[in-house]
């Protein structure tokens, strides 16, 4: 059996499984967040739509047990590209636990649609709130750059890899940074190279923009 085919079986066990897990137990939350988020990482928004909405329901009397789906909603909102829907349903997460990641998907959310002061507000929030800071310091390394301030990206860019060396993420960034800053040697882009080519292709797009923004600036600076 070909490999596609068997994750093809593979995915449809998991979601017998999941949907046995909801039916045993159709007052627990966390059954339809599990079936929910399998959904979305198999890309099958519309079906994970309908299961959070309809979970919601289910616990309409017991808003704090509605913390999890809004969560969960959002995310597919997100992946889907509907980022003001996906930010309208972090925003209602309350749980303590859950805020932090909230706050940094709705920081995603706006970085994805270029608000980028929201976006950095919400990833300094979340940075405060999470145990784990690497993402939240990643996406603001990321703010940094598109806003043109390559000191910034290259300290939240640096915070992460001097905790995590292989990040692919954090490591393209400080490449971009030197790229910025005019440095031909590119360690760090023939790392990421070395560690993950596709990763690395899947990027090139920005080196394209940042080139470009180069570019502008330069001239801006001519016109001075």
């Amino acid at each position: 059996m070909k490999e596609r085919e068997l994750q093809k079986q593979q995915a449809q066990e998991n979601i017998k499984r999941l949907i046995a897990e909801v039916d045993a137990n159709p007052y627990d939350e966390h059954a339809y967040y599990n079936l929910g988020a399998y959904l979305t990482k198999l890309k099958s928004y519309p079906q994970a739509e309908e299961l959070f909405k309809r979970a919601l329901n289910v616990f309409e009397e017991q808003p704090q047990r509605q913390d999890i789906l809004h969560y969960g909603l959002g995310n597919v909102y997100y992946a889907s590209e509907l980022y003001a829907e996906a930010i309208q349903e972090f925003q209602v997460v309350k749980d303590d636990q859950l805020k932090g990641d909230a706050f940094l998907m709705m920081a995603q959310a706006y970085y994805a649609q270029s608000d980028y002061q929201k976006a950095l507000a919400f990833a300094m929030t979340a940075s405060d709130q999470l145990t784990d800071q690497t993402p939240a310091a990643t996406l603001m390394g990321n703010i940094f750059v598109a806003l043109g301030d390559f000191t910034h990206a290259q300290e939240y860019f640096l915070q992460v890899v001097n905790q995590h060396g292989d990040d692919l993420e954090a490591l393209f960034g400080l490449g971009l940074v030197d790229l910025a800053q005019g440095k031909d040697d590119n360690q760090y882009f023939i790392k990421v190279k070395q560690l993950d080519p596709a990763f690395y292709q899947k990027k090139e797009a920005k080196l394209a923009d940042i080139e470009r923004f180069l570019q502008m600036q330069a001239q801006k600076d001519q016109t001075k």
